[in-house]
Protein backbone atom coordinates (compact mmCIF):
# COMPACT_ATOMS: atom_id res chain seq x y z
CA UNK A 1 0.00 0.00 0.00
CA UNK A 2 3.12 2.76 0.61
CA UNK A 3 3.66 1.89 -2.77
CA UNK A 4 0.65 3.10 -3.92
CA UNK A 5 0.30 6.01 -1.83
CA UNK A 6 3.88 7.05 -3.17
CA UNK A 7 3.11 6.74 -6.69
CA UNK A 8 -0.27 8.81 -6.44
CA UNK A 9 1.84 11.40 -4.92
CA UNK A 10 4.17 11.43 -7.74
CA UNK A 11 1.26 11.74 -9.53
CA UNK A 12 0.08 15.15 -8.41
CA UNK A 13 3.43 16.52 -8.29
CA UNK A 14 3.19 15.80 -12.27
CA UNK A 15 -0.24 17.26 -12.50
CA UNK A 16 0.92 20.14 -10.50
CA UNK A 17 3.74 19.91 -13.22
CA UNK A 18 1.16 19.76 -16.48
CA UNK A 19 -1.28 22.52 -14.74
CA UNK A 20 1.55 24.90 -14.45
CA UNK A 21 2.32 23.72 -18.22
CA UNK A 22 -0.77 24.83 -18.99
CA UNK A 23 -0.99 27.67 -16.85
CA UNK A 24 1.70 29.43 -18.62
CA UNK A 25 1.06 27.68 -22.06
CA UNK A 26 -2.46 29.91 -22.27
CA UNK A 27 -0.62 33.08 -20.35
CA UNK A 28 1.67 33.21 -23.65
CA UNK A 29 -1.08 32.65 -25.33
CA UNK A 30 -3.11 35.13 -24.20
CA UNK A 31 -0.07 37.57 -24.16
CA UNK A 32 -0.06 36.78 -28.18
CA UNK A 33 -3.30 37.54 -28.87
CA UNK A 34 -2.58 41.02 -27.00
CA UNK A 35 0.42 41.90 -28.99
CA UNK A 36 -1.65 41.02 -31.78
CA UNK A 37 -4.70 43.25 -31.59
CA UNK A 38 -2.08 46.00 -30.31
CA UNK A 39 -0.36 45.84 -33.70
CA UNK A 40 -3.86 45.46 -35.64
CA UNK A 41 -4.90 48.99 -33.74
CA UNK A 42 -1.72 50.36 -34.38
CA UNK A 43 -1.57 49.92 -37.80
CA UNK A 44 -5.12 50.45 -38.31
CA UNK A 45 -4.26 53.87 -37.59
CA UNK A 46 -2.40 54.38 -40.61
CA UNK A 47 -4.13 51.66 -42.86
CA UNK A 48 -7.67 53.62 -43.98
CA UNK A 49 -8.35 51.10 -46.89
CA UNK A 50 -7.65 48.12 -44.56
CA UNK A 51 -9.53 49.39 -42.13
CA UNK A 52 -12.53 50.70 -44.91
CA UNK A 53 -12.80 46.95 -45.95
CA UNK A 54 -13.32 45.43 -42.73
CA UNK A 55 -15.89 47.83 -41.65
CA UNK A 56 -17.30 47.05 -44.85
CA UNK A 57 -17.31 43.01 -44.66
CA UNK A 58 -18.83 43.10 -40.84
CA UNK A 59 -21.19 45.58 -42.18
CA UNK A 60 -22.08 42.87 -44.89
CA UNK A 61 -21.97 40.48 -42.63
CA UNK A 62 -25.45 38.16 -41.81
CA UNK A 63 -26.87 37.98 -38.35
CA UNK A 64 -25.45 34.13 -37.93
CA UNK A 65 -22.05 35.28 -39.16
CA UNK A 66 -20.88 37.25 -36.41
CA UNK A 67 -18.08 36.09 -34.29
CA UNK A 68 -16.23 37.50 -31.00
CA UNK A 69 -13.65 38.41 -33.91
CA UNK A 70 -15.96 41.07 -35.01
CA UNK A 71 -16.05 42.64 -31.92
CA UNK A 72 -11.95 42.65 -31.29
CA UNK A 73 -11.65 43.93 -34.71
CA UNK A 74 -14.14 46.76 -34.14
CA UNK A 75 -12.93 47.33 -30.78
CA UNK A 76 -9.17 47.92 -32.77
CA UNK A 77 -10.58 50.20 -35.51
CA UNK A 78 -12.32 52.25 -32.63
CA UNK A 79 -8.61 52.76 -30.93
CA UNK A 80 -7.79 55.14 -33.57
CA UNK A 81 -9.46 58.47 -32.87
CA UNK A 82 -10.14 59.08 -36.78
CA UNK A 83 -12.65 55.81 -37.11
CA UNK A 84 -14.25 56.29 -34.65
CA UNK A 85 -17.83 57.90 -35.76
CA UNK A 86 -18.13 55.03 -38.50
CA UNK A 87 -16.83 52.12 -36.00
CA UNK A 88 -19.43 53.57 -33.26
CA UNK A 89 -22.46 54.08 -35.85
CA UNK A 90 -21.42 50.22 -37.11
CA UNK A 91 -21.41 49.05 -33.74
CA UNK A 92 -24.52 50.57 -32.83
CA UNK A 93 -25.92 49.58 -35.93
CA UNK A 94 -25.34 45.65 -35.34
CA UNK A 95 -26.16 45.68 -31.76
CA UNK A 96 -29.34 47.66 -32.46
CA UNK A 97 -30.00 44.91 -35.18
CA UNK A 98 -29.83 41.72 -32.32
CA UNK A 99 -26.59 40.89 -34.82
CA UNK A 100 -24.77 41.39 -31.99
CA UNK A 101 -25.95 39.40 -29.01
CA UNK A 102 -25.07 39.03 -25.32
CA UNK A 103 -24.06 35.74 -26.15
CA UNK A 104 -21.55 37.08 -28.83
CA UNK A 105 -20.43 39.97 -26.34
CA UNK A 106 -19.73 37.54 -23.90
CA UNK A 107 -17.80 35.09 -25.99
CA UNK A 108 -15.57 37.94 -27.31
CA UNK A 109 -14.73 39.65 -23.85
CA UNK A 110 -14.48 36.83 -21.07
CA UNK A 111 -11.47 35.19 -20.33
CA UNK A 112 -9.93 37.67 -22.46
CA UNK A 113 -9.04 40.51 -20.15
CA UNK A 114 -5.23 40.14 -21.09
CA UNK A 115 -5.77 40.21 -24.67
CA UNK A 116 -8.24 43.23 -24.74
CA UNK A 117 -6.18 45.74 -21.95
CA UNK A 118 -4.48 47.33 -24.47
CA UNK A 119 -7.92 48.38 -26.09
CA UNK A 120 -9.51 49.05 -22.26
CA UNK A 121 -9.23 52.86 -22.16
CA UNK A 122 -8.61 53.62 -25.70
CA UNK A 123 -11.61 51.73 -27.26
CA UNK A 124 -13.86 49.46 -25.37
CA UNK A 125 -15.08 52.08 -22.46
CA UNK A 126 -15.84 54.44 -24.99
CA UNK A 127 -18.21 51.92 -26.96
CA UNK A 128 -19.91 50.75 -24.30
CA UNK A 129 -20.80 55.04 -23.75
CA UNK A 130 -22.06 54.72 -27.27
CA UNK A 131 -24.20 51.99 -26.87
CA UNK A 132 -25.79 52.96 -23.72
CA UNK A 133 -26.64 56.65 -24.76
CA UNK A 134 -27.95 54.74 -27.96
CA UNK A 135 -31.92 55.99 -28.79
CA UNK A 136 -32.20 51.88 -29.70
CA UNK A 137 -33.24 49.81 -26.58
CA UNK A 138 -31.34 46.23 -27.88
CA UNK A 139 -28.08 48.35 -28.11
CA UNK A 140 -28.72 50.04 -24.80
CA UNK A 141 -29.19 46.57 -23.07
CA UNK A 142 -25.78 45.50 -25.33
CA UNK A 143 -23.88 48.56 -23.70
CA UNK A 144 -24.91 47.39 -20.41
CA UNK A 145 -23.88 43.96 -20.65
CA UNK A 146 -20.68 44.86 -21.99
CA UNK A 147 -20.00 47.42 -18.94
CA UNK A 148 -21.10 44.15 -16.84
CA UNK A 149 -18.57 42.30 -18.22
CA UNK A 150 -16.11 44.50 -18.41
CA UNK A 151 -16.29 45.12 -14.48
CA UNK A 152 -16.38 41.17 -13.83
CA UNK A 153 -13.02 40.71 -15.86
CA UNK A 154 -11.09 43.35 -15.29
CA UNK A 155 -10.19 43.41 -11.29
CA UNK A 156 -7.88 46.20 -11.13
CA UNK A 157 -9.56 49.20 -9.28
CA UNK A 158 -8.40 51.82 -11.89
CA UNK A 159 -10.29 50.15 -14.65
CA UNK A 160 -12.97 49.55 -12.30
CA UNK A 161 -13.21 52.76 -10.91
CA UNK A 162 -13.51 54.06 -14.94
CA UNK A 163 -16.56 51.67 -15.46
CA UNK A 164 -18.14 53.05 -12.25
CA UNK A 165 -17.21 56.73 -13.19
CA UNK A 166 -18.70 56.10 -16.46
CA UNK A 167 -22.05 54.31 -14.98
CA UNK A 168 -22.32 57.50 -12.53
CA UNK A 169 -22.20 59.54 -15.15
CA UNK A 170 -24.88 57.90 -17.57
CA UNK A 171 -26.87 58.01 -14.26
CA UNK A 172 -26.11 62.00 -14.04
CA UNK A 173 -27.17 62.49 -17.62
CA UNK A 174 -30.54 63.32 -17.30
CA UNK A 175 -32.39 60.58 -20.03
CA UNK A 176 -33.89 58.45 -18.49
CA UNK A 177 -33.69 55.26 -20.22
CA UNK A 178 -29.92 55.88 -20.21
CA UNK A 179 -30.03 56.56 -16.43
CA UNK A 180 -32.18 52.90 -16.21
CA UNK A 181 -29.50 50.83 -18.31
CA UNK A 182 -26.47 52.35 -16.23
CA UNK A 183 -28.69 51.79 -12.53
CA UNK A 184 -29.65 47.68 -13.84
CA UNK A 185 -25.57 47.33 -14.14
CA UNK A 186 -24.85 49.33 -10.77
CA UNK A 187 -27.49 46.67 -9.31
CA UNK A 188 -25.47 43.55 -10.83
CA UNK A 189 -21.90 44.69 -9.94
CA UNK A 190 -20.91 42.89 -7.19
Amino acid sequence: LGEVGKDNDDDDSVCDGNDRGRKRIMDESRNAEALTLEALSQGMQYRSDFTDSLLSAIQKSAFFEHSPSDVWLLMCCNHASHNRSKVRSLFRQKAASGAFTAELVKGAIMDNGTALSFLFHSSAVDLCDVLVRSSEKLARDIGGVMYNLFFEEYKDPMQRQEIIGALVTHVGSGILSETDVAMEVLAKLT
